[in-house]
């Protein structure tokens, strides 16, 4: 008995359907996989550091008697170097630790932070995450890193993130917050704040981390920057 096969016809039409299922399907799985590399590698490096700060309390006593009056370089050796797995140390003068250009990108692609100064301590932990600290005044230190290293984008809520070390309460536009200790920038400010923040039109992508942790370690839906 002849079997019949499928004509050239049939098999162009079941390959133009899968092609059409492909390319509806293939931006949202792109995307979800795009987000979830960014929550795992953030709750990752904010492990990492929230680890860090605890080691030091438990040699320096707690934050608010650190010696807060030092300079970024003798702080950063002081309370947080020592406690850090690092494959390279560049301190303040050696910027070969931030690549390719040393800057962090919101997520429209505009210049944010360029962490090229002697105002940032730049370092690579021994998993590639770049990490920058700088100090805002004598009351907290800002924490940069990037989860990927110098892969691209290099953008605030996409790969790169702002933490903050302080060793008093403080409340202003950036931050509320009400005890010592590290949280994430944006943290304690109102959602809608950190919603409009993590808006590719007009967000600059710094709060995003804020956002993402408050939503139980996920990206909402209102998030449009992947």
């Amino acid at each position: 008995m002849l079997k019949k096969g499928f004509t050239l016809a049939e098999v162009l039409i079941t390959l133009g359907i899968i092609g059409v299922v492909a390319s509806l399907t293939m931006p949202a799985l792109i995307s979800n996989y795009k987000k979830q590399h960014t929550i795992a590698g953030f709750k990752r490096e904010y492990a990492v550091l929230a680890q860090m700060v605890e080691r030091s309390r438990a040699d320096n006593g707690d934050i608010d008697g650190w010696d807060w009056s030092l300079n970024l370089t003798d702080f950063v050796n002081a309370y947080l170097v020592p406690y850090l797995q690092l494959v390279r140390n560049c301190g303040t003068t050696d910027k070969s630790c931030w690549l390719p250009d040393n800057t962090i990108y919101t997520p429209s692609g505009s210049v944010s932070i360029e962490v090229g100064s002697a105002s940032y301590y730049t370092t690579v932990l021994n998993n590639g995450t770049y990490a920058a600290f700088t100090k805002q005044d004598n009351d907290h230190i800002h924490f940069y890193i990037d989860i990927n290293g110098a892969k691209r984008p290099n953008a605030y809520g996409v790969d790169s993130f702002t933490l903050t070390l302080t060793r008093t309460a403080f409340k202003d536009i950036y931050h509320d917050v009400k005890r010592s200790g590290l949280y994430i920038y944006g943290q304690g400010l109102p959602e809608a704040s950190l919603v409009s923040s993590c808006k590719k039109s007009t967000g600059n992508g710094r709060y995003c981390g804020a956002l993402y942790a408050q939503n139980g370690w996920q990206i909402p839906d209102s998030v449009d920057i992947f």
